[in-house]
C-alpha cells in the first residue's frame, strides 16, 4: 500500500492539500483547496477494477478542510514506527 500527503502554498496565497493511497491497484485521492468561503473537495478514485480501467470523482464544497490535523497523525504514526523499529534492532 502506497500512501502519500501533500501541502501547498503559492505566496502566501490559498493553501491547498492532498491525500492519496494506493492498494491493490486502486488509487483513492482527496484534494482541498482553500476558497474564499470554505474549501473545494474532491475526491477521486481511479484504477483497474475487475479488469477494466475506471475513473470516479465527487466535489463538494465544506467550512470544514477534511485534511486538517492530518499531517500531525501521520508525522505521530512515522515517529512511533522509528521508535519501535530501533527497539526491535536493539533486541530489547
Amino acid at each position: 500500500m502506497k500512501n502519500s500527503l501533500n501541502i501547498s502554498s503559492k505566496g502566501g496565497e490559498y493553501k491547498s492539500w492532498s491525500k492519496s493511497v494506493t492498494k491493490d491497484e486502486i488509487t483513492k485521492t482527496v484534494r482541498v483547496e482553500e476558497c474564499e468561503n470554505g474549501f473545494y473537495i474532491c475526491i477521486s478514485e481511479y484504477g483497474d477494477k475487475n479488469g477494466k480501467y475506471y475513473d470516479e470523482s465527487k466535489k463538494y464544497i465544506s467550512t470544514k478542510n477534511p485534511l486538517e490535523g492530518q499531517m500531525e497523525v501521520d508525522k505521530d504514526k512515522e515517529i512511533k514506527n522509528e521508535i519501535m523499529e530501533s527497539i526491535k534492532a536493539m533486541d530489547l
